[in-house]
């Protein structure tokens, strides 16, 4: 694995290295727009550098900031960071912020900084694969992005996508794992060219029929149409895509 390990530093603090700079990060990014936990984010240029609860650690004083604030501490004085230092060393304070404000610019540039995961199908042992509805690359219409699922399928239109990379070519069958609340309208799925759909059960699997997937990556749309103008929630949510083997050719 890439990276410098900390554990002799953790283990004996004589051994700490004050001249290398330690960057943190929350695994919870923040941008106005967000009024949910799970929130979707459609782009990570929302993700404005103020907005963020990071850190940085250079020798003994250390620079915080989130939630509208931001502070120096001593930590060789003041470990439990209880005081603000910023007015005692303001050089320091300003350079600890440019620090941290040109490494949050650096990971924002990185390809995979704030990306949905890629979902692998037809790993070999295996004839069944999933993909995780939670981590759609995009929504449209009123669907709602949670911990565990999409939710509030309610109208024509509402749509999600979600990446796949294909390790193993071949036919799968592709069922949708729901909880569906007013059973009616269709639900497509779509890759490349290819479109299957199927109506509506009020059932926890919908088969939706059987696809020819080649290798690589490929962005799946989920979609619901012909629903009732005003109709409740048809699925209340979309938890996975299952993709099973239906080739003899595939080899688990």
């Amino acid at each position: 694995m890439d990276g410098i390990s900390l554990v002799h530093r953790l283990e004996d603090a004589d051994h700490f290295d004050g001249d290398r700079a330690l960057f943190f990060a929350t695994h919870d990014a923040m941008w106005p727009q967000r009024e949910r936990l799970y929130d979707h984010l459609s782009s990570k240029q929302q993700l404005a550098f103020k907005d963020q609860v990071l850190a940085v650690r250079l020798g003994n004083f250390k620079y915080v900031q989130g939630y509208g604030h931001n502070a120096l501490h001593d930590l060789l004085n003041d470990p439990s960071e209880s005081r603000d230092v910023s007015d005692q060393y303001p050089e320091i304070h300003e350079h600890l912020e440019s620090q941290l404000r040109n490494w949050y610019r650096t990971v924002l540039e990185w390809d995979t900084s704030y990306a949905m995961p890629v979902f692998p199908i037809g790993l070999s042992g295996s004839d069944t694969s999933y993909a995780y509805a939670c981590a759609p690359v995009t929504i449209e219409g009123g669907i709602i992005s949670g911990s565990h699922a999409t939710m509030n399928w309610s109208q024509t239109g509402d749509t999600q996508t979600i990446l796949i990379e294909v390790i193993t070519p071949g036919k799968y069958d592709i069922e949708l794992e729901t909880v569906v609340g007013a059973p009616h309208g269709e639900i497509r799925v779509s890759i490349d060219n290819q479109m299957i759909q199927a109506a509506i059960r009020d059932a926890y699997r919908q088969d939706l029929g059987t696809m020819r997937l080649t290798s690589g990556k490929h962005l799946i749309s989920i979609s619901l149409h012909e629903t009732a103008d005003d109709a409740p929630v048809v699925i209340h949510e979309l938890r996975r895509i299952v993709f099973r083997s239906a080739d003899s050719t595939i080899v688990p």
